[in-house]
């Protein structure tokens, strides 16, 4: 763990949580943006630094200006867009996003690549029309995908969920424990009024979702700043039998201690502000879980990903084979990535644009890639995925 790293989270909980920093630390300010940027909480340090009275921390960055403008225009589109849904009898159930911003210091810090909305699937069709008129681009949907990708050059992207989490996720990591009930609540955010999910069961949703990128890539320290100021602002309303149940089933009881005493010793959040207490025993943890981000903040890992799926698959199921299995749950077997339209072809190999008799050629190249990728190629586990690996059990996962 660097100096400078440290001191990225020391600046970005103090931006977070409206904290006058220590005048008496020097900071390598160009360093910390570097780590700032991968963790994607630069534009919170930036704002956050406009209130602080400290020479060594003048911060400005017209870029940020521009992506918190963008985010402000965002969420007037979105309360317009979920306004268009509800006036046409869809309901919508905000996810993450906004309901997290509304809990930091300046919530249009906050900046999301997207905006993710929880629809009932027999609306998906219609919700997709409306946002087709509205300007976005409506992406086809990946088999098993939970979500549909629309696309604004404005915008940018609404994801339509009508699943919380993909299927292999959700039947194999999550155990398909039925966390999410039809009791959501009221949520207000500037021009926003919509329904998200209730206060236990949106802490539920937001922590496995840290989990699923913590696994499988793309996580950040901003997942973890945004459970550990959930847990902190509705501390007195969550119901704990619930949630610790959930955790003590899925095994992930001991990871949310380990992120807590993360927070107090590296976000400086009290003891108080929780009602768990982490045992001393885990401090050792908590430092490879702040190594752990300093190395693998924004990357992709689709390796772990699919090897600890094999393992959940394994422990479930004793025997079989995964790769079948994640190949039938989330890419629709043989018969769905083998038999695709033209234009999915045509995508894929655009030589077909100019010779279509190569058709039958490029059709069997993709069966032939497809079979080998599922029951012969071998991935290679590289010495930091080996760590990975590793850090993940012991951190009880």
């Amino acid at each position: 763990m660097t100096n400078e790293f440290e001191n990225m989270l020391y600046l970005f909980s103090c931006a977070a949580q409206n904290i006058a920093p220590d005048i008496n630390r020097s900071y390598d300010i160009p360093l910390i943006k570097k780590y700032a940027v991968d963790n994607r909480v630069w534009p919170v340090i930036v704002i956050g630094a406009q209130k602080w009275e400290n020479d060594n921390l003048k911060i400005s960055d017209s870029a940020v200006a521009l992506e918190v403008y963008h985010n402000l225009l965002r969420t007037v589109k979105l309360a317009e867009v979920i306004k268009k849904l509800e006036n046409n009898g869809i309901s919508c159930c905000i996810l993450k996003g906004q309901t997290l911003a509304k809990l930091y210091a300046e919530p249009f810090s906050r900046i999301s690549s997207d905006i993710d909305i929880y629809i009932d699937s027999q609306d998906e069709k219609k919700s997709c029309k409306i946002l087709a008129e509205n300007g976005f681009e409506i992406l086809e949907r990946a088999f098993g995908s939970h979500h549909i990708k629309c696309i604004s050059e404005v915008y940018g992207r609404i994801e339509l969920h009508t699943e919380y989490f993909d299927k292999v996720i959700a039947e194999l990591w999550f155990s398909d424990l039925g966390c999410f009930s039809n009791q959501k609540i009221q949520f207000d955010f500037e021009n926003i009024q919509c329904s998200t999910l209730n206060i236990t069961e949106g802490l539920i949703f937001n922590f496995l979702h840290f989990i699923k990128h913590y696994i499988s890539g793309l996580v950040t320290v901003r997942q973890l700043m945004d459970n550990l100021l959930y847990l902190k602002a509705y501390k007195n309303e969550i119901n704990y039998e619930k949630l610790n149940y959930i955790l003590h089933k899925l095994h992930y009881h001991k990871f949310l201690l380990i992120c807590i005493g993360f927070g107090i010793k590296y976000f400086h959040f009290n003891e108080a502000d929780f009602v768990y207490e982490v045992p001393k025993e885990y401090n050792s943890l908590i430092l490879n879980l702040a190594e752990d981000f300093l190395v693998s903040a924004g990357n992709n890992d689709s390796m772990l990903y699919h090897e600890y799926g094999k393992t959940k698959y394994i422990s479930k199921h004793k025997k079989g084979f995964y790769r079948i299995y994640h190949f039938t749950k989330n890419s629709g077997g043989m018969r769905r990535n083998v038999v695709v339209s033209n234009k999915t072809m045509k995508e894929k190999y655009p030589i077909l644009n100019r010779y279509p008799l190569l058709y039958p050629f490029c059709f069997l190249m993709r069966a032939t890639v497809g079979v080998w990728k599922v029951f012969f190629s071998k991935n290679h586990a590289s010495r930091k995925e080996i760590k990975r690996l590793k850090l993940i059990k012991d951190f009880g996962l």
